[in-house]
């Protein structure tokens, strides 16, 4: 909760910097969640080192998806964008067996925003949180429905998925 550019931010760059060339072949994306750390700035310096950015949608947080698209279209960043939906994790929904808040107007600009990232050559990975509007699992399907014909969406769900699929 205190970590800040101004004070953390030396070793957070000198550590990214050891690290990027340490693990080329990984694919890593940094989620910051200190305001002087959500800057155009920031995220160019993550794309130069093949970090993605991960975009946030969240009540009070930057939206940094423009940056990040001029980021990738001069050429720098991975071959992959990773986005959250969090939405209002202090105020938002309670609970999480049915949607609460629809956000249509968001997903439908999510859903947008994805066929660019898709159409510059980006695979897209998301995580939806509950309070985005109240059962992630909804949310994720009504965000997919907006997307089908406009992006390659895998079979869903996979073939011979019954029940809760195992980790091991």
């Amino acid at each position: 909760p205190d970590f800040t550019r101004r004070v953390n931010g030396r070793d957070l760059a000198a550590y990214l910097d050891w690290l990027a060339p340490e693990a080329p072949d990984l694919r890593l994306a940094v989620e910051v969640r200190a305001a002087d750390l959500m800057t155009a700035s920031f995220a160019r310096f993550l794309a130069e080192r093949n970090f993605a950015l991960v975009l946030v949608d969240r009540i009070g947080t930057a939206d940094l998806y423009d940056t990040w698209v001029e980021c990738v279209d001069s050429g720098l960043g991975p071959d992959f964008a990773l986005i959250r939906w969090i939405g209002d994790d202090r105020n938002g929904p309670q609970g999480d067996r049915e949607l609460q808040v629809l956000r249509d107007a968001d997903l439908a600009r999510w859903a947008d925003r994805i066929a660019v990232l898709t159409g510059r050559g980006r695979t897209v990975y998301g995580y939806m949180h509950n309070p985005y509007e109240g059962h992630s699992p909804a949310s994720v399907r009504r965000l997919r429905e907006l997307l089908t014909g406009r992006v390659s969406l895998p079979d869903w769900p996979p073939d011979g998925a019954e029940g809760q699929l195992s980790l091991f």
